[in-house]
């Protein structure tokens, strides 16, 4: 016979006030919100880009009346997603929208693909209007996709599901190669690696410096872009600004190499500004000549930023001293006087 324990009633500690504003602090969970509807109709005054309707066109839209890239900047699927610079936006080949990838997982035959692809990417709702049957299969993968027990899943071996590597080739078909050539191209995956390993494949290097040098040129007017990451931006730009100097070194082209210098002093500028969340980010045609860098030194003591305004003299070569009378200035109107005989005794010389 096992004797049965008695049970132990437990006394919990009454709720205080404090314990009440935890509480309220708590937002309360809101569910995911649904996939936009497909609505019928379309506003008059509208662009010719595909919107969502009750049902998806009898034709694939061709690549000019997809919704262009800058239109929209959160899915026009699950309406959550919002376009970054690591979460990238996807166009349905189908219906022509932009969506995200979680709300394209699935590859289906449409009219216009090529010999090599036989599918293409599509939204979700598009495959679940031609396949109606995948969408119970669809319900059992969310919920198989969210929190179950663990208890003995993770006694086996973890097994990872293959990633699929796609290579691109081009054909002997012209029509097949445009296609090809504008779903992947360098300016939807920028990579520097991939910028100067196909340079590099070049027989005049000089044009390819100069090339690389145009690159950071445009890529430094995206700094402002809230989708993309400005500090990796400006490492991008670094590096390739660096890789455009060792093609200058190969053909002897020292002329070229004060250029490239210049311009990764420059760019050392702006990783300084992006640093410190400085709001308004010129590009490098804006702080090319000394005259530019002297205004932006300017506007930076009128907003009273005079560290970030002695970081950006000092680096772009200007005489910091004006920056350190200001400074001590301002510490002195203030009443701090050690820190105003700090900065003034920078750019006071005694006699």
């Amino acid at each position: 016979m096992t004797s049965v324990q008695p049970r132990t009633a437990v006394h919990l500690p009454p709720l205080g006030w404090r314990h009440l504003h935890l509480l309220q602090a708590v937002p309360p969970c809101t569910p995911r919100p649904p996939a936009v509807p497909w609505t019928e109709g379309r506003p008059a005054g509208e662009s010719s880009a595909p919107q969502p309707s009750s049902s998806p066109q009898t034709a694939a839209p061709v690549r000019k009346d997809w919704v262009p890239d800058t239109q929209q900047h959160v899915c026009m699927v699950c309406q959550r997603e919002r376009f970054t610079m690591f979460n990238r936006r996807h166009h349905c080949r189908r219906c022509g929208r932009l969506v995200c990838h979680a709300c394209s997982g699935h590859k289906m035959a449409v009219e216009g693909c090529t010999e090599e692809e036989k599918e293409v990417r599509v939204c979700d709702q598009c495959y679940i209007y031609f396949h109606p049957d995948s969408d119970d299969e669809l319900e059992h993968a969310e919920v198989a996709g969210g929190p179950v027990s663990t208890e003995g899943v993770l006694d086996g071996m973890l097994h990872l599901p293959e990633v699929t590597h796609r290579q691109f080739h081009l054909s002997t078909n012209p029509t097949d190669n445009l296609q090809l050539q504008t779903e992947f191209y360098y300016e939807q995956a920028p990579s520097a690696s991939l910028c100067v390993a196909i340079l590099s494949l070049h027989s005049d290097q000089t044009a390819c410096g100069h090339q690389l040098i145009g690159h950071c040129r445009s890529l430094s007017r995206k700094l402002t872009n809230p989708e993309v990451d400005a500090r990796l931006l400006t490492d991008v730009m670094r590096q390739l600004l660096f890789s455009a100097k060792l093609m200058f070194v190969k053909v002897g082209r020292s002329q070229d190499l004060a250029l490239c210098d210049s311009y990764i002093s420059k760019v050392d500028v702006l990783k300084i500004l992006v640093t410190a969340n400085y709001k308004y980010i010129p590009s490098l045609d804006d702080i090319l000549e000394t005259a530019a860098l002297t205004r932006l030194r300017n506007q930076l003591l009128e907003a009273e930023y005079y560290q970030l305004a002695v970081e950006v003299s000092t680096k772009s070569g200007l005489d910091p001293g004006g920056v350190w009378q200001a400074w001590g200035m301002a510490s002195l109107k203030a009443g701090n006087l050690t820190v105003a005989r700090e900065k003034l005794s920078r750019c006071l010389k005694p006699r």
